[in-house]
């Protein structure tokens, strides 16, 4: 039996509202908030099988607040 094929992708979450994961080389904002990526948002690398994108089974991380300027 052959092992399988893994592939490893680079994913950020936001670190405004915690969203994620969203892909580093496509999404240069956080599709819930609009926050654009920065130093500050979290980035992992994640091994998934063959050609299937990520995808989160977990529930998304609650949210964060954050004091206005």
């Amino acid at each position: 039996m052959s092992r399988p094929s893994y592939k490893r992708f680079v994913v950020w979450f936001c670190d405004y509202c915690n969203f994620g994961p969203l892909n580093l080389s496509r999404d240069t904002h956080c599709a819930n908030c609009s926050h654009q990526r920065c130093a500050y948002c979290r980035t992992e690398s994640i091994k998934s099988l063959g050609s299937l994108s990520p995808v989160r089974t977990k529930g998304t991380p609650e949210a964060t607040t954050h004091d206005s300027e």
